[in-house]
């Protein structure tokens, strides 16, 4: 049996340069939280927990953006992040997290319409887990951190319920984060590790050979001390994801190049005029509709700022809220209006920014061509027009940037029935000429 709270949300709007937001809370207790369409309306949904206790903020498909809160009867003891995707492969976004002080892996299984299942899976080790499909096989395997064993762990899916642990030997150094996406655009996931450290190894990525075996790269040391959040991005619209790092004092990115090492670009620092604090948390995604991600950071004491990006690797700051601390910060376009909003939340109070911006084309980039489908908004399947005969492979990116769908288009056809709402960047390149052209796609 399930307990409904109706919740009054707070709404009111304010300028902030040339973007427009609306702001909306809700008075309830959530530390982290993970963003998907749980219920099936095609609308994001928030499902988080208050210490132990899980939390479902179901979206209730209105404008202005607004949630309901409802407590799952589901004795949890969550820890940790969770994680949501397809588990069970029937086509709606399942939650994974873990319980107990061993970290023991639980799987809370989606009937489609928000109401869940909680099964244990069998494996433990890690609280702060991220889901994606790291061998290839077509299933969604978990990476995990425990950040106390100093260790990451990868649960390779079995496709019957079960998982093979592989225990990544551990650290001897403050090991803080990590995080998924596709660094060298060769259609599989890689993953990047954060380090927090004053001085030797501060970031490292690890290159998938497509088979979920991964090769290291040392992409910095000794110049990035007090990490506490590494993610990815687009940050020069070149269409391949860059690493992008928060320290407590300043924001860098590092850029694969042809030979496959990276370059480091110094973003911008810590503004100790604006206030006492320190960044304590950070996300990247394309707010503007430019194609360049930008950067959003928490404080432990001041304001919640937006770094919008210039193109050229500077960014203007921007004061998207005063809440602090600021826990955990999300990207998701919440009212399906092919933007990203915002959601942030201190411990105290849920809150979300609705992007009201007209977004800005990022198909203006030189180097890519525009492509051209229908229908756009789509339920699944989309047709191509004016595509050039030859062969073609495709990828598929949500706005945030981690590779979530690819393979090699058979003929002018391609179907997204299988990825949840939202706004995704659909990447089709010819294999001949390696001409690239790209659209945005709404999966409604």
């Amino acid at each position: 049996m399930k307990t409904f709270y109706s919740t009054l949300a707070i709404l009111f709007s304010f300028s902030l340069s040339a973007q427009d937001f609306t702001e909306g809370n809700i008075n309830t207790t959530v530390l982290q939280f993970t963003v998907d369409d749980f219920n099936g309306d095609n609308y994001p949904d928030v499902l988080g927990r208050d210490g132990g206790e899980l939390v479902f903020l179901i979206n209730d498909a209105t404008t202005p953006v607004n949630f309901t809160e409802q407590v799952l009867s589901i004795t949890a003891n969550a820890k940790g992040q969770l994680a949501s995707g397809d588990m069970d492969a029937d086509g709606d976004m399942d939650v994974i997290f873990a319980a107990t002080d061993n970290f023991d892996l639980h799987q809370l299984t989606n009937d489609g319409a928000g109401n869940f299942t909680l099964e244990a899976l069998g494996v433990s080790g890690t609280e702060w887990n991220q889901l994606g499909d790291l061998d290839n096989d077509g299933d969604m395997d978990i990476m995990g951190l425990n950040t106390d064993e100093k260790r990451i762990v990868i649960y390779f899916n079995n496709g019957d319920g079960t998982f093979d642990k592989q225990a990544i030997p551990p650290w001897t150094t403050d090991l803080v984060s990590f995080t998924l996406g596709d660094l060298d655009n060769d259609n599989d996931l890689d993953y990047v590790l954060g380090f927090d450290e004053f001085s030797g190894l501060q970031v490292r990525a690890y290159i998938n050979d497509g088979t979920g075996s991964f090769n290291f790269k040392n992409v910095e040391t000794d110049n990035f001390r007090d990490l506490v959040e590494v993610t990815t991005g687009d940050i020069n619209n070149d269409g391949t994801m860059d690493i992008i790092g928060v320290s407590n004092f300043a924001c860098a990115a590092w850029t694969i190049k042809d030979n496959g090492n990276f370059e480091k670009q110094e973003l911008f620092t810590y503004d100790f005029g604006l206030g006492s604090g320190r960044w304590r948390t950070g996300a990247a995604g394309d707010l503007t509709g430019e194609g360049y991600a930008e950067i959003i950071t928490g404080d432990n004491s001041d304001d919640v700022l937006w770094y919008k990006n210039n193109g050229d690797f500077t960014f203007e700051r921007i004061k998207l809220t005063g809440v602090a601390p600021a826990l955990t910060i999300d990207l998701a376009d919440l009212d399906l209006d092919q933007d990203l909003d915002v959601m942030v939340t201190n411990g105290d109070r849920f809150y979300w920014f609705e992007n009201e911006m007209p977004q800005v084309s990022s198909l203006f980039n030189p180097s890519r061509n525009q492509l051209n489908f229908a229908p756009n908004p789509t339920s699944g399947v989309v047709q191509f027009s004016d595509l050039p005969f030859g062969e073609y492979s495709f990828r598929v990116y949500p706005t945030l940037g981690q590779l979530v769908d690819f393979g090699q288009l058979s003929d002018s056809f391609l179907d997204i029935s299988g990825l949840g709402t939202g706004v995704y960047l659909l990447e089709v390149e010819a294999l001949e000429s390696g001409d690239v052209f790209v659209g945005r796609v709404v999966r409604e």
